[in-house]
């Protein structure tokens, strides 16, 4: 790419394979597909986190007065009024068993990125046929381009005879006439192949992702040897079917899909299921108002620990899980109408 002197616009000679090439680093759907994937990533690996336990460290501390109605005579507060408190504390917990949803979660986040794999895939196979199509279309246009500036020269020409020859009244009125209803014909045709040749180049900055005051200079060799060597042989009927369910990455993700739907409906099937939790807490305390010292009161005196199990049953969440679980049924549908498709 090179800045046009005295312009703020850049120049770029493009072939086919340089345009691919470009697209490949700078169209925007080929971005977002690549933040799609990190982001369906980093759900996986929160799903995985989810069977560790949890740890947290907590304190508190406070000062409390009380008036006892004694103390001294300037501050009518006396220092045994004053108390004092502080406190600290460790605790976990562990989810035993949650009616299978942190199993279904990681299967659904790992199904649901491997279909935003095949997505992304697919982006960028349509991205790649966008580019051609067009570039190939723009090459065209601009060979047409030539064609039309040469049969308007050669209309000029003929024009300039044909006013010759009624200037020296060989020929009829009639033929100057119609030599200069095709001589405008042809300058339309020029223009309007032209305009195409334009909005094409704009479709084909588009589809690359640059800016659209880029100045492109096309390939003018043939296509036919540009396309040359970018497929194969054409398969026959069966052979062409089979390898578009083993390849086509849009029937891949749609069945991925279906996968991390089926897991889904699985986690929403999960409230009807009780939910079991291991807990421990360990800590200690300080209180001014004992005798005793800070060390002994929070190394020995004061320290306690406690391990407890939690169950949890589900008796009625307000249809909060039959809803859930049709909302997935439908979803599952509609994947599995759009694998059909």
């Amino acid at each position: 790419i090179h800045s046009v002197q005295g312009s703020e616009s850049e120049f770029i000679k493009l072939d086919l394979n340089t345009a691919i090439t470009l697209a490949n680093r700078w169209n925007t759907d080929l971005k977002r597909a690549d933040i799609d994937l990190q982001s369906d990533a980093i759900s996986v690996d929160s799903a995985q986190q989810a069977y560790y336990p949890n740890l947290s460290l907590s304190g508190s501390g406070s000062s409390r007065w009380s008036d006892s109605g004694a103390g001294s005579a300037d501050m009518g507060i006396n220092d045994d009024d004053f108390t004092e408190s502080m406190s600290m504390k460790l605790s976990s917990s562990y989810t035993l068993f949650d009616g299978f949803a942190r199993q279904s979660e990681l299967a659904s986040s790992e199904a649901s990125l491997i279909a935003t794999e095949f997505s992304g895939k697919q982006t960028l196979n349509s991205v790649v046929w966008q580019v051609a199509n067009v570039f190939l279309r723009a090459t065209a246009a601009q060979a047409q381009i030539q064609v039309q500036e040469e049969n308007l020269l050669a209309q000029q020409k003929l024009l300039d005879q044909i006013t010759a020859f009624y200037d020296a009244g060989k020929r009829p009125v009639a033929d100057l006439y119609q030599q200069q209803a095709e001589m405008a014909s042809a300058e339309y045709s020029l223009i309007t192949t032209r305009h195409n040749y334009e909005l094409l180049i704009i479709s084909l900055l588009e589809a690359i992702g640059l800016p659209p005051d880029t100045v492109v200079d096309l390939d003018g060799s043939s296509p036919d040897d540009q396309v040359r060597g970018l497929h194969g042989a054409i398969p026959d009927e069966s052979t062409a079917v089979s390898q578009a369910l083993e390849n086509r990455s849009d029937y891949q993700a749609t069945r991925q899909n279906i996968v991390a739907a089926r897991e889904n409906l699985r986690i929403s099937q999960s409230g009807n299921w009780p939910t079991v939790s291991l807990s421990a807490d360990a800590g200690s305390s300080w209180n001014s108002s004992s005798t005793d010292s800070f060390g002994d009161q929070f190394g020995s005196n004061n320290p306690y620990a406690s391990v407890g199990i939690s169950i949890s049953l589900p008796v009625f969440n307000r249809h909060a899980t039959r809803n859930s679980t049709l909302s997935s049924e439908l979803q599952i549908r509609r994947l599995e109408l759009q694998l059909q498709d």
